[in-house]
């Protein structure tokens, strides 16, 4: 008998008693019952909603301001800080923002040039802000003090939407359907207007809605005006676009995450946008 039929003859040998041991585990009464309590579990995070993990976090919480944010957090799927960024900062980044040695890159205005590869030119665009300073010092303490020390602010951009801007196909800035994954650690953006007129279109569906659907309706479509030096905070699971602009608007956008967050390069998560009647 050949080396090779030995080993073959061994390895049948080994899988037959891995498959009796296996059987004889499974007759285990414990067995058994442990492996119904994990498929329990496995079902109840699944099932668990967005805002699930929102209200968790709010629970560690006293500071009645905090609560009050992850409160609104859960329930609109964004707050506003106002006007607190000031005036001399609001000029230094303004004046950075409209310096001809920025190089602004197209954001995507429809659905398909978000899920196209190819080149293409629009009136939105972005590119990095410098770092002045005391701005980032300023930010990262606005970021504690709305949502607690867990949460940084990262990816600083200024966004560009020159006159005659469109509105932009409608988005979240991550994927819903990752909820169970990021769990506690889940993303949020923020915009900071830094011009009179910024503001942001968002769709204002529950956040379980939208994790079962890639789908929102007209009707619940929003217009959120950000007063100057505000801060818009929206979850990363909210569905929303850039809006409409008949004039030059820069503004800045940032992400805000915790040390445990893990995020995939393209996060853009695409949402279609139903009129009402087709629902009925």
């Amino acid at each position: 008998m050949t080396s090779y039929v030995i080993s073959e003859k061994k390895k049948k040998d080994r899988r037959l008693k891995e498959r009796r041991r296996y059987f004889e585990k499974k007759k285990n009464p414990e067995y058994v019952l442990m492996r119904q309590k994990q498929r329990e579990e496995e079902y109840q995070r699944n099932k668990k909603p967005v805002t699930y993990y929102i209200d968790k976090v709010k629970d560690t919480f006293t500071n009645e301001l905090l609560r009050k944010n992850y409160e609104d957090l859960s329930r609109n799927g964004y707050f506003l800080i106002s006007g607190k960024l000031s005036r001399n900062i609001i000029s230094q980044l303004v004046k950075q923002a409209r310096s001809r040695l920025k190089n602004y890159s197209s954001i995507f205005q429809t659905k398909e040039q978000a899920e196209s590869e190819a080149d293409f030119e629009t009136k939105r665009g972005q590119c990095e802000v410098d770092d002045t300073g005391n701005f980032v010092v300023w930010l990262r303490s606005l970021i504690v003090e709305n949502l607690g020390p867990k949460y940084s602010p990262v990816d600083l951009l200024f966004l560009r939407s020159l006159r005659g801007c469109e509105d932009q196909a409608i988005h979240c800035d991550h994927d819903p359907k990752r909820a169970k994954e990021y769990a506690d650690n889940f993303p949020l953006s923020a915009i900071l207007a830094i011009q009179e007129g910024s503001k942001l279109v968002i769709h204002h569906e529950d956040l379980n809605y939208v994790k079962k659907n890639r789908f929102v309706t007209m009707s619940s479509r929003r217009e959120v005006e950000i007063p100057l030096g505000s801060v818009l905070i929206f979850h990363g699971f909210l569905p929303h676009g850039g809006a409409a602009y008949t004039s030059d608007n820069y503004r800045v956008h940032f992400n805000i995450v915790t040390n445990d967050f893990k995020s995939k390069e393209n996060a853009t998560y695409l949402v279609d946008v139903l009129n009402d009647l087709s629902l009925k």
